[in-house]
């Protein structure tokens, strides 16, 4: 025979808060409106400070900065080394 379980659902009790009435304004929005005003006023004057000599001109596609030369040039010369060793040995 099967032990019985002794659990129970917990019992649900009813919320105390009075009811909200309808009052046909819509917070969410107002608050928006509030809140996107200064945040527009401030976006419009980041992007009137912004530097436009600072843009960089991408038209023929991004361009490379640093060494130039072979990223492998290192290698290829160690390679070759150790060929010109392993001949003089044998």
């Amino acid at each position: 025979m099967a032990p019985r379980n002794e659990y129970s659902e917990p019992e649900v009790v009813e919320d105390d808060a009075p009811a909200v009435e309808e009052s046909g304004v819509d917070a969410q929005a107002e608050d928006e409106a509030v809140t996107n005003e200064p945040e527009a006023k401030q976006v419009q004057n980041e992007l009137g400070d912004l530097d436009q000599g600072n843009i960089i001109d991408n038209s023929d596609g991004p361009s490379t900065r640093g060494n130039k030369g072979d990223p492998m040039a290192a290698d290829k010369a160690i390679d070759q080394d150790i060929d010109n060793a392993e001949q003089e040995l044998s």
